[in-house]
Formats: structure tokens, C-alpha cells, sequence
């Protein structure tokens, strides 16, 4: 009597340790890590750093697995276990989405398990040495390389100078989802003066990652706790760059200074209050519009 209990315990836990792990969503934690992972369908989740904002993703393909932006070790060393409650498939490919190590720096734990690291060479030609930053063992150039795993295959895409070095968007034709780096983030003011970023040219790449066949959306940070997303963000991510560029033009049109352009874009902006950040970083976005169209870069 005692077996059989202990048999249907064992069934039922096991039940239940199922469906946690493929459920749409598990919260886990890892010392100061505190991950969401997202079920978003067809072997394919989000990784989301709740404390620190940052997402990253993987893929469990029919015969390997490929991670994209490992953002730092705890972060990793975190998902790699994630990934490990769900298959024993190797560990194929990491992607490294650009140049800036707040997105690359985790990758040790899954090359010390066979994974081979995968970076457009302009990024290896800006990367600048940090001893987190696990060096690409595979390289590509242009404008598209399609990489195949088992009978499936992922797209590594490149639209040009927009944000970064290397700036690249990885596409899985089979899922029909894509995993797009900094270039689109839901729903928050862009990063401080925007560094890095180009903003006509990231307009351009929007424009040519809106164009892309995808259901799916995986981006580098997160606001919605592993919110799946679509064409919608990618479209609503240009109307603000758009909109701010507009904004600062009228600005100067009703005579604001740099001292009080911030408060003149604010008001032109109102659609956007309640995106993340709007109050801390929407002037210095301005500033970044005005380097580029009064500047000239």
C-alpha cells in the first residue's frame, strides 16, 4: 500500500515539475538572479532578468540548442540551468547581437559546454578587450548568413550602421519569430542620449526588420516580464523616433534653447508619459537628434 502511495506521489510531482517547466510562464531564482522564463511556443523562450531589466532568449531546436545575448555570468549560469530543465540536446550556438558588453558577456559557461560563439566581424573588429567577453569562435560577414542546425535553419541579418558594431537580428524561419537587440525596446524612452545609435539609420532598420515574416518578437531588455511581442513594437518603436525628431523641430520653431529644449519635447511628447524613463532620459534623447541634425553625427 505504501509503494503505491509513494508511486502516485512521485507520478503527481512529476506532473506537476511538467507543467511548471512548459507552462507560458515560470519564475525562478538563482542567488541574486531572479529570472521569468516565458514559454513563447515551439521550443523557443525568453529569459528575463527581473532585476536588472535585461532579457535574452534561446531556442531548443530538433537537434541542439542556440542562445542569443548572453548577457553577463549570473545571468548564464542561470538560464544555462534553465535550459537544462528542459532538454539534454547540446548547446550549439551563442549569437552575439552586437559589440557592447552588457549583452555579450556571459557566454563562458556555454562554450565550456561545446557551444560555438557566433559574432559579425564588424563587431569583432570593435570589440574591445574585456576579459568577460568570451572571443567568437565563428564569424560572418555581410548581410545575411543562414546557419543550419539539424534540418532547421536561423537567419543572421545585418541592415547596416545603426546602433553598436555588428548590430545583428537573428530570424528562425520555422518559428516565424525574431530576436532583435536594444533596437527595439516596448514601451521605454530610449537608453540616455542614445549612445552609439544613429537614429535616421535606426529609423531605416526598423523599417527593414518591420518588413521581416514574423509572429514572434525576443528583445535584449524587457519592461513587461517576458511580454511576447510583434510587429506592433517594432512599429511603435519608429513612430516615437519619428515623433521625437518632430518634436525637437518644433521646439526650436517656438524659440527653445538647449537649456530648455527638454521641457518644450516634453510637451509635444505627452503621448509617451508613461513609458519607462520618460521623465529622466527624454531630454537627453533630444540632445541626441539635435547632434545628429545639427552636428551632423
Amino acid at each position: 500500500m505504501e509503494n503505491k502511495i509513494f508511486k502516485s506521489l512521485k507520478i503527481f510531482f512529476s506532473l506537476v515539475l511538467i507543467f511548471l517547466l512548459f507552462s507560458t510562464t515560470v519564475f525562478a531564482q538563482y542567488g541574486e538572479v531572479k529570472l521569468t522564463i516565458r514559454n513563447a511556443g515551439k521550443g523557443l523562450y525568453s529569459a528575463v532578468d527581473l532585476k536588472g531589466e535585461y532579457s535574452s532568449g534561446f531556442w531548443i531546436a530538433d537537434e541542439g540548442v542556440v542562445v542569443f545575448d548572453p548577457t553577463n555570468a549570473a545571468f548564464s549560469e542561470a538560464m544555462y540551468k534553465e535550459i537544462r530543465l528542459r532538454t539534454n540536446k547540446p548547446i550549439k550556438y551563442v549569437i552575439y547581437s552586437h559589440n557592447h558588453w552588457d549583452h555579450i558577456s556571459g557566454a563562458a559557461i556555454f562554450a565550456k559546454n561545446g557551444a560555438q560563439i557566433v559574432a559579425h566581424i564588424d563587431a569583432i573588429d570593435h570589440l574591445m578587450p574585456n576579459e568577460n567577453v568570451t572571443k567568437p569562435t565563428l564569424t560572418w560577414g555581410g548581410e545575411k548568413s543562414i546557419i543550419p542546425i539539424g534540418n532547421q535553419t536561423f537567419e543572421l541579418l545585418y541592415f547596416g550602421a545603426n546602433h553598436g558594431h555588428g548590430m545583428t537580428v537573428t530570424r528562425i524561419p520555422s518559428l516565424k519569430a525574431v530576436f532583435v537587440s536594444d533596437l527595439v525596446v516596448a514601451k521605454r524612452v530610449g537608453y540616455l542620449y542614445l549612445p552609439d545609435f544613429q537614429p535616421t539609420a535606426w529609423i531605416s532598420s526598423l523599417e527593414e526588420i518591420n518588413k521581416l515574416e514574423f509572429d514572434i518578437l525576443l528583445t535584449s531588455h524587457d519592461f513587461g516580464g517576458g511580454t511576447i511581442l510583434g510587429h506592433e513594437s517594432v512599429m511603435e518603436q519608429q513612430k516615437f523616433l519619428k515623433d521625437l525628431i518632430a518634436a525637437v523641430y518644433a521646439s526650436f520653431k517656438e524659440g527653445a534653447t538647449m537649456e530648455t529644449l527638454g521641457e518644450h519635447v516634453k510637451k509635444h511628447m505627452r503621448e509617451y508619459k508613461d513609458w519607462a524613463k520618460f521623465d529622466e532620459w527624454l531630454q537627453l534623447n533630444a540632445y541626441r537628434i539635435v547632434m545628429e541634425m545639427g552636428i551632423g553625427y
